[in-house]
């Protein structure tokens, strides 16, 4: 007997198609690219985050891409700030015991990031982990570009996403 796949999931299968593609584009990036990797598992993460959200919610505020292009950009930015930051300090991220102060200014950078959305009114909590990303590993400008054309990518993603898909899923 041959199984149907019901119109409202087979509706979704493109753009999960096409976000497969870009993740795994985006990791031969990372892996053969860019050096060192950027921003490791915890950029991939939030940008995974926001492929999700793309699919899941298109028309929901944090799906916005001014939303989204806002709080990526601002992430970075404070991602940057308190990189060096912590490098003035003297801090390592390579340092196996970092002091109270790199612990402080880590979560710190999450608590502005946080505070600029809330006060801009942004929504888009996947890119804050941005932030963090940024903060706690390595990295070069070389790496930032990169990173700036894979959130340009990850924003056809949800141009490619129409709307009505996931109204079928409801």
């Amino acid at each position: 007997m041959k199984t149907k796949i019901p119109v409202k999931y087979s509706l979704i299968m493109l753009p999960l198609v096409y976000s497969f593609l870009f993740i795994i584009g985006f990791l031969f990036v990372i892996d053969y690219l860019a050096d060192p990797p950027i921003t490791g598992i915890i950029g991939l993460s939030a940008l995974c985050a926001s492929i999700f959200i793309f699919l899941v919610r298109p028309e929901s505020k944090a799906a916005n891409l001014l939303h989204f292009y806002s709080g990526f950009l601002i992430a970075i930015v404070v991602g940057i700030i308190f990189h060096y930051l912590i490098s003035i300090t003297g801090n390592n991220v390579f340092s196996a015991h970092n002091s109270l102060l790199f612990e402080i200014l880590s979560s710190a950078s999450v608590i502005v990031t946080i505070s600029i959305f809330f006060i801009l009114k942004i929504d888009h909590p996947p890119a804050i982990g941005m932030t963090l990303g940024l903060v706690l590993e390595a990295w070069t400008m070389e790496s930032i570009v990169v990173l700036v054309i894979a959130i340009l990518l990850v924003s056809l993603i949800k141009l490619w996403i129409n709307p009505r898909t996931i109204n079928h899923m409801k």
